[in-house]
């Protein structure tokens, strides 16, 4: 049978006043019912979030005479509120860095507002590691911990996480595993196989981690959000009612909007990721796109007017089209609802036109010297197609370069995402699928192809590249845009596609010149990258080797070419890496030469 406290948390809005109003019947009672309103009336806490009057009734009882005091709910719920932050950083036995002061400051105000809230933390700064210290809080506390999350991928990432912190059982739910609190204190799964029949503990003693807990609000998803829980700790990049729908179900889940909030400004100010820079390459669409582009842009804008004057938002893009999309869904209006499904529809076409730029991909593939010079790079593409596309072209300019989108599998995804770690890889060119929950290894180049099409993913694919370096080196941003459009950020805000995120938080924004780049492309220069030799059977890396064509033809000879049986072995070890983006052209080209005049020598 579920408890009161179950009950009333599924209910209430703001811990933080509930906390008030049972205190006071704590030290004041017996009270008379006629008090309460009034207490719940001066009750306040700093984001203004509601008390519902009903949540109460489940921690209060009455008396012989009447009065209320608090029942064991009541008495329950205040000791677990009241239990004291714990010593963050203090609990494990693995491996883990000190923590940084965010993240302790983090779980301090999550622990004052009842060990209800969601941290809200740009990508890159460590989240996972606040989710973790809460982890080993609640164990320490007797409590089962179920982590939600919104991929296998990152389940992964969290089970090692995990385990790196001396958190030994652990269990998986999805991708063949079903783990529950009878076989492991631990349960890490995604949010495809929990909603059904999230684990649960009689007593509400669990502590729920959702992971990028934006996505758990709507539909059948917030169904994992189970109301038994009695810590509930939801972790994001970004928390915003604009991006997200079901905010008003997470808001009430969590206790309200966030408990702690860490942007890139003051993540860069206190050294926690990066600083960078900002190049910024402008381009011309063709004639066709320019007639596609006017033609949409001129429906959006001449919407836009007409919703404004019906009351939309006018100051905050992104609220603005929230509104817009809920518009689209039905509105009592059946005029507001055209007009927004029109400019849906329009808004969507003006970014189809600026994605699929052909002058970008020339641009990008332009960029081809910048990225064999950087130490690893993010081409940040729109679609799967493009992200094809675009890598190809970037092999024919020597740039070794992968694309990395959902069509692929885990393992190869992950092969690929080990290539660069390595640097085997120059790049990956990838739309969408290292916008959220992907472990990139450390990259300082992202070139960012256009605007994005919300503020999430344009903070998400920041802090892939923007990772702070072992090093501590900058990062720079390259933002290719079409002139003379929403994305032209000599023009425009940069709001409706987001660029205006990259542009505020930089150290300096300057204009690239492609040409000088091609010039100095033409000038001669050495290969230095370093590559690691594959199985050809498998794709897997044996370790990594010195630099690039000489090793590459070593590589390739060993042991030794003593027969034509021998040199087709080397030739087709040879073509497998250029196959796997490992060789360029240039490079493929001069090691087969190589190769083919050390066979000759060799001959009688």
């Amino acid at each position: 049978m579920t408890s009161g406290v179950t009950r009333a948390l599924s209910v209430t809005t703001c811990r933080q006043r509930l906390l008030h109003v049972l205190s006071f019947v704590d030290e004041e009672a017996p009270v008379v019912p006629e008090a309460i309103p009034q207490i719940v009336a001066e009750s306040s806490c700093r984001m203004n979030h509601e008390l519902h009057y009903a949540s109460l009734e489940t921690f209060l009882r009455r008396d012989h005479a009447g009065l209320l005091r608090l029942n064991s709910d009541g008495a329950t719920w205040l000791l677990e509120y009241g239990r004291p932050p714990s010593r963050w950083g203090e609990g494990g036995a693995g491996e883990n860095p000190p923590l940084r002061p965010w993240q302790a400051a983090a779980l301090d105000e999550w622990a004052a507002h009842g060990r209800h809230g969601v941290v809200e933390a740009v990508t890159g700064t460590g989240k996972s590691r606040v989710g973790v210290e809460a982890a080993l809080e609640a164990l320490a506390d007797d409590f089962s911990v179920l982590v939600i999350v919104p991929s296998i991928d990152l389940a992964y990432q969290w089970l090692k996480a995990m385990r790196k912190s001396g958190i030994k059982s652990v269990g998986m739910r999805g991708d063949g595993a079903d783990a529950s609190f009878r076989s492991h204190a631990v349960v890490i799964g995604t949010v495809q196989s929990l909603y059904e029949n999230p684990p649960t503990r009689p007593d509400g003693g669990v502590l729920v981690i959702a992971d990028e807990c934006h996505r758990y609000g709507s539909g059948q998803w917030r169904r994992a959000l189970h109301p038994s829980y009695r810590r509930r700790l939801g972790l994001t990049a970004t928390f915003e009612r604009s991006d997200d729908d079901g905010i008003d179900f997470l808001i009430s889940y969590f206790g309200g909007p966030t408990v702690y909030s860490l942007g890139f400004a003051e993540a860069i100010r206190d050294g926690i990721v990066a600083h960078y820079d900002v190049k910024r390459v402008a381009v011309d669409l063709t004639s066709s796109e320019r007639s596609a582009y006017d033609q949409a842009d001129e429906v959006v804008r001449d919407c836009r007017l007409q919703l404004l004057a019906a009351g939309f938002e006018a100051d905050q893009f992104g609220v603005f089209l929230k509104q817009v999309q809920e518009a689209a869904e039905g509105d009592e209006d059946p005029t507001i609802e055209d007009l927004a499904r029109r400019y849906l529809k329009a808004f969507s076409s003006r970014i189809d036109v600026l994605a699929g730029a052909k002058a970008k991909l020339s641009a990008a593939e332009q960029l081809a010297p910048l990225i064999r010079k950087s130490r690893g790079a993010l081409v940040f593409t729109s679609r799967v197609d493009s992200a094809e596309h675009l890598a190809e072209r970037l092999r024919r300019q020597g740039v070794r370069a992968q694309p990395v989108h959902g069509e692929l599998s885990r393992t190869d995804r992950q092969v690929r995402l080990d290539w660069l770690r390595i640097g085997r890889l120059h790049a990956l060119v990838a739309p969408n699928v290292l916008d959220e929950g992907i472990d990139v290894p450390e990259v300082d180049l992202g070139v960012v192809l256009g605007g994005s099409r919300s503020r999430r993913q344009m903070i998400q694919r920041m802090g892939r590249v923007l990772r702070l370096k072992k090093d501590g080196r900058r990062a720079t941003f390259v933002v290719v845009y079409a002139r003379n459009t929403i994305e032209d950020v000599t023009q425009h805000a940069g709001d409706e596609g987001c660029l205006d995120l990259i542009i505020e938080t930089a150290d300096s924004v300057e204009d690239l010149d492609l040409t000088d780049l091609q010039a100095a492309a033409r000038r001669p220069a050495v290969v230095t990258a370093r590559i690691a030799e594959t199985d050809p059977a498998t794709g897997a890396g044996t370790g990594v080797t010195e630099p690039a064509v000489d090793q590459l033809v070593a590589l390739s000879i060993a042991p030794a070419a003593g027969s034509p049986a021998d040199l087709v072995d080397h030739l087709e070890r040879l073509a497998h890496l250029y196959a796997v983006g490992a060789l360029t052209v240039d490079e493929f080209s001069t090691a087969k030469a190589r190769l083919l005049g050390l066979q000759a020598t060799d001959s009688p």
